[in-house]
């Protein structure tokens, strides 16, 4: 399986020395400098990581988000911003509206090592997924894109991919051997993990935002998953991150 990286060149600071230093192995790199080139990209090739500058602003970038996202789910999206440091508030902002990764442009190296990340990810998924059914594979795929969702989240999904919950519920069982209640679960918890490592929001604001109705629930769940509650995880962590800055 070959993993095509689409890098949109427009607006990207330092693409000159982005391009000279990117070396990815078993990747093929498609650079477009025109939106005619990538449209072309997206639609001719099999692309599954796209690379994009957030240089036309907040409004513009979610516009492109929302856009990437609504012609395949299943892109990676990584925006190189034109900020030397990339501040917390600005990262969790474009993550919570469908982004991946926000590195900043000069953070070659960052870059690099997301990509490489992602395409592991994506040779780990495709293999699970292979023998999976169509049903199987709509219903993950909405999930991973609208776990966060609160009310009616199941209504939502049958009707999203135009299969009953009964055959949601048999298929889903029988290729991946987890209910459609525990991959929601998961997938809730594997995003309110994320929010904890990259951002500073309250606990309850993240459980509101992955999906739980409330916070007692949603500290039960994370517990259940990650063997901490979400506040010793976040200590936990910042006291490791701090160990590595003075070492």
């Amino acid at each position: 399986m070959k993993i095509r990286v689409l890098i949109i060149e427009i607006g990207i600071k330092n693409i000159h020395s982005i391009k000279r230093c990117l070396k990815l192995r078993h990747v093929e790199l498609i650079y477009a400098s025109s939106f005619l080139d990538v449209v072309d990209a997206i639609h001719l090739e099999d692309v599954h990581i796209i690379v994009f500058s957030d240089f036309r602003g907040l409004k513009s970038t979610i516009g492109y988000i929302k856009m990437f996202k609504t012609t395949s789910p299943d892109f990676k999206l990584i925006i190189v911003s034109t900020q030397k440091n990339v501040k917390e508030n600005f990262q969790s902002y474009y993550i919570q509206r469908g982004a991946d990764s926000v590195i900043s442009c000069y953070d070659i190296k960052s870059i690099e090592n997301r990509i490489h990340c992602h395409c592991l990810e994506i040779f780990q998924n495709e293999e699970a997924v292979f023998e999976w059914s169509r049903c199987t594979k709509k219903a993950i795929r909405f999930l991973k894109n609208n776990y966060h969702i609160s009310n009616k989240l199941l209504e939502i999904l049958c009707s999203g991919i135009n299969y009953s919950l009964s055959s949601i519920t048999h298929s889903v069982k029988k290729d991946t051997g987890r209910s459609v209640g525990e991959w929601i679960q998961e997938l809730r918890i594997n995003g309110a993990v994320e929010l904890l490592q990259t951002t500073e929001l309250p606990i309850k604001s993240i459980s509101s935002y992955v999906g739980y109705k409330s916070i007692q629930g949603f500290i039960k769940a994370f517990k259940k998953i990650i063997e901490k509650t979400p506040t010793a995880f976040r200590k936990d962590k910042e006291t490791s991150s701090a160990k590595e800055e003075h070492s």
